[in-house]
C-alpha cells in the first residue's frame, strides 16, 4: 500500500502535511515512502506515529538528511 505513495510524493506539488499514523506501514513500506520524498519539496510535516517501522526502516531517511 506505502508504495502508491512514492509516486504520489515523487509529482506532488501541493501536499504540505500528510497523516499516515496508525496504518501498520513497515519497513519496506517505509523505504518507498522516502523514496517518494527524495524529489518531493512541498511536504513539510509527515505524521507516522504508531507503525511498525523499526531501525532498519528508520536508516532509509539517512538518504534525505
Amino acid at each position: 500500500g506505502a508504495k502508491v505513495f512514492e509516486t504520489v510524493l515523487e509529482h506532488n506539488t501541493h501536499l504540505e502535511f500528510l497523516y499516515l499514523s496508525g496504518n501498520s506501514i513497515k519497513n519496506d513500506g517505509f523505504k518507498y515512502l522516502v523514496e517518494g520524498m527524495k524529489k518531493n519539496t512541498s511536504l513539510s510535516c509527515l505524521a507516522l506515529s504508531t507503525n511498525d517501522i523499526g531501525y532498519e526502516g528508520i536508516s532509509h531517511i539517512s538518504i534525505l538528511l
